[in-house]
């Protein structure tokens, strides 16, 4: 069996737009059947079946799809019955494919029909076209509703998750500030918090120490930032420059119990300012 290519007139869908154009196909006729295919896609995955009209022009609508070279390898593989049973079901496929049955059976459906489907019914199945296009219709607006309706969940369970995250960080800060006032030993964890309320994939995240020194605006070193981050563990505010743990036997710079200290007496003049607020 031999491939042929010829320049064919070829109506398809490019860039979204229907196109009738002169393209190279590639075909080959097997008893008596023709199989048709654009030369671009030979041998790429995913070729589809052109249909040829009675004015010898062909139609790219994307409802069949043939490996043309697949078919030419198994139709001269004559000692394979298996090779032959498959052309043969090929054949037997595309020869009987009925397209305004399966048009028929899309309306019903209420599918989704592409330009060149709509552009080829209206020149062959003139009775078929207003359903067709009512189909089409319907069915992207059936679609835009399910996306809506997506994004609308979407959207909510986005809003559920920065308010849970930050009903939780206002709570462990409001607890951080009562332990700090209250003299206890505080464990050194990150905040978790989406910032002005705004959704993203993972909410922002910060050292509860750091975050307290920068509600306050006391700004700590670098160094001391990077000892207080990756390495302090435990603190006690109210003890003469805090009690604390840390994950090695490195010092801390002195400057940072001064630094610490300020956090402590920003913490008491908000909390002192609260009760007197409430009585």
């Amino acid at each position: 069996m031999i491939e042929q290519t010829n320049i064919e007139t070829v109506w398809l869908i490019e860039d979204n737009e229907l196109k009738k154009a002169n393209k190279r196909v590639a075909k080959v006729n097997y008893n008596g059947t023709e199989i048709a295919v654009l030369k671009t896609e030979v041998g790429s995955y995913g070729q589809e079946y052109l249909f040829k009209d009675k004015d010898n022009e062909y139609w790219k609508m994307n409802i069949a799809g043939i490996e043309l070279k697949k078919f030419i390898s198994a139709s001269i593989d004559s000692t394979l019955t298996e090779s032959k049973n498959y052309c043969d079901r090929v054949i037997e496929k595309l020869s009987t494919f009925d397209l305004k049955e399966f048009f028929t059976r899309k309306i019903k459906r209420k599918n989704y029909f592409n330009k060149c489907e709509l552009a080829y019914i209206s020149k062959h199945f003139p009775d078929m076209y207003d359903m067709a296009k009512n189909s089409r219709e319907e069915y992207i607006a059936e679609n835009r509703r399910i996306d809506q309706e997506a994004f609308n969940a979407r959207k909510q369970q986005e809003r559920e998750t920065v308010k849970q995250v930050n009903t939780e960080f206002k709570r462990q800060l409001k607890e951080i500030k009562q332990n700090i006032y209250k003299g206890e030993t505080i464990k050194i964890f990150d905040f978790k918090f989406y910032k002005d309320n705004e959704y993203k994939f993972t909410p922002d995240t910060q050292n509860c120490v750091l975050f307290l020194a920068k509600e306050y605006d006391i700004k700590i070193p670098l160094a001391t930032q990077g000892f207080i981050n990756n390495r302090l563990t435990d603190y006690n505010f109210k003890t003469k420059k805090g009690f604390f743990k840390a994950t090695s036997n490195k010092r801390c710079s002195q400057t940072m119990f001064e630094y610490l200290d300020k956090i402590y007496d920003s913490v008491k003049k908000e909390l002192k300012k609260q009760r007197v607020c409430e009585r």
